[in-house]
């Protein structure tokens, strides 16, 4: 079976995904900022921040490189 390790997703991608209201997407973007500038790496986060890039050829929002810790893969 193969899983998935590395995505690219922006905020938004992420509060639609959990159903929650789009105001949201910035608080989700202001800590996928926050975790990618200070390169945390926490296992209870369950992943990495490898990169970031303005989406399409607008500043905001943001596409965002996750890629799965080692040890929360099994967890999936």
């Amino acid at each position: 079976m193969n899983h998935i390790s590395r995505a690219v997703v922006t905020a938004r991608d992420i509060a639609q995904f959990h159903h929650l209201q789009g105001r949201s997407s910035q608080s989700i973007s202001s800590m996928l900022n926050f975790l990618y500038s200070n390169h945390i790496r926490d296992s209870r986060f369950g992943f990495f921040i490898v990169g970031t890039a303005p989406f399409k050829k607008c500043d905001y929002p943001h596409a965002y490189t996750i890629e799965l810790i080692d040890e929360a893969r099994g967890l999936l």
